[in-house]
């Protein structure tokens, strides 16, 4: 047999090791649904993560019996989200696909885009309530005003407090819980 047609026979896999990429990538699949995301898009990087070289789009939808928009529309999505990156083969006309095998690198990247701007939002939501409420009149005659802007400044704190642990976990690898232990046990650890 000739050598290029060796080289294009796909590898045969030990059933044991495809139905341990299969579990994998279910269960990554699955988290992946849990925070949002499609289930194929874990199935996908997960694939990818556990290859040793990269793949095409058509090897991809081939493994995972998936369609070829559903492929092209994933790979596309996985790569804005840094999950996965283009690489050229010479030679080859095609795109290839491998994942990020950074796996912080891959976490904190999807937190600062969604988490993080969703807890900013959050934040500044509350700052406009509170500065809404201090513009008040009645916020010094009225009780129940009163009562509502101290609980805002508490959810104010909160939110100030959750940004900096957020951007320090991103940041550092690490949080430290003293703001957390003050401001709900009123002690430092």
């Amino acid at each position: 047999m000739p050598k290029t047609a060796a080289a294009k026979t796909p590898p045969r896999t030990d059933p044991a090791a495809a139905q341990a990429e299969k579990l994998i990538g279910d269960a990554v699949g699955k988290l992946m649904e849990f925070w949002g995301f499609r289930k194929n898009l874990g199935r996908i990087w997960t694939l990818l993560y556990l290859e040793p070289e990269p793949l095409s789009a058509p090897e991809i939808g081939k493994r995972l019996k998936l369609a070829t928009g559903t492929v092209s529309m994933s790979l596309g999505e996985l790569i804005t989200w840094g999950a996965i990156q283009k690489v050229y083969r010479e030679g080859e006309r095609r795109d290839f696909y491998q994942a990020e095998t950074d796996l912080w690198r891959l976490i904190t990247g999807v937190l600062r885009v969604r988490e993080r701007k969703l807890l900013g939002e959050t934040q500044q939501a509350v700052e406009r309530a509170r500065e809404a409420l201090e513009a008040s009149a009645s916020l010094k005659k009225d009780p129940l005003q009163a009562f509502k802007h101290q609980r805002i400044l508490l959810l104010s704190q909160l939110t100030q407090m959750v940004l900096a642990l957020f951007d320090q976990l991103l940041d550092q690898k690490k949080i430290d819980v003293t703001p957390f232990m003050s401001v709900f046990f009123g002690k430092k650890k």
